[in-house]
C-alpha cells in the first residue's frame, strides 16, 4: 500500500487468513478499504470501511455514512468533459475544472491568433495559424490536465476525513 500498488496490496489482503479474530478482520477490513479508496472502487471500499467498524459504533458509522453520501465528488470534474469543453470553446474545459484564469488566457489567446490568421492583416496566415493550433491543442491537454489534479485534490479531501474518522 505504502508504494501504491492497491490492486497488488489487495490480493495479499484477501489471501490473508484472521483465525477468527475480530480485531484482525476488522484492520484487514480497513486496509482494503483503502486499497479500494486508491484504485477508485468506492462503493466496495464504503463497504469494507464500514464492516471495519463495530456495529455498536454508531457514531462513526453515520460519520461515514455523510462521509461517502458526497462521494460523487470523487470522480469530477470530469476529465473527458474538460476535453470536450476545450474542443468546442477554448478555454471552457479549464474554467470547467476551475482554473479561471488559465481558461480566460486560453480563450483569449487562442481566438485571437485564430482571428489574426483569417483575416486580412498584413501577417501571413501561415505564420500565425501553427501557433494558433500550438495554443489549441494545449489549451485542451491542460484542460485535461487540470480536471484530473482537481479529481485528486477531492478524493484527498474525502481521503483525509475518512482516515480521520476511522483511526481515531
Amino acid at each position: 500500500m505504502m508504494d501504491q500498488d492497491f490492486g497488488f496490496a489487495l490480493l495479499q489482503l484477501n489471501n490473508l487468513q484472521t483465525a477468527g479474530s475480530s480485531i484482525i478482520e476488522n484492520k484487514k477490513n480497513l486496509y482494503q478499504g483503502i486499497c479500494c479508496f486508491g484504485m477508485g472502487l468506492y462503493d466496495e471500499s464504503f463497504q469494507h470501511f464500514m464492516s471495519s467498524v463495530p456495529l455498536t459504533d454508531t457514531l462513526i458509522r453515520s460519520q461515514l455514512l455523510q462521509v461517502f453520501k458526497n462521494r460523487n465528488k470523487l470522480k469530477r470534474p470530469y476529465p473527458s468533459v474538460a476535453v470536450i469543453l476545450s474542443i468546442l470553446l477554448p478555454g471552457s474545459g479549464q474554467v470547467y475544472s476551475g482554473d479561471l484564469r488559465d481558461g480566460l488566457n486560453s480563450f483569449l489567446l487562442t481566438g485571437g491568433l485564430f482571428y489574426l490568421g483569417i483575416s486580412n492583416s498584413l501577417v501571413n496566415p501561415y505564420v500565425i495559424l501553427p501557433f494558433s493550433y500550438r495554443y489549441y491543442t494545449g489549451g485542451i491537454v491542460h484542460a485535461k490536465q487540470k480536471a484530473e489534479e482537481k479529481r485528486k485534490v477531492n478524493q484527498s479531501i474525502i481521503y483525509a476525513n475518512l482516515m480521520e474518522i476511522l483511526l481515531k
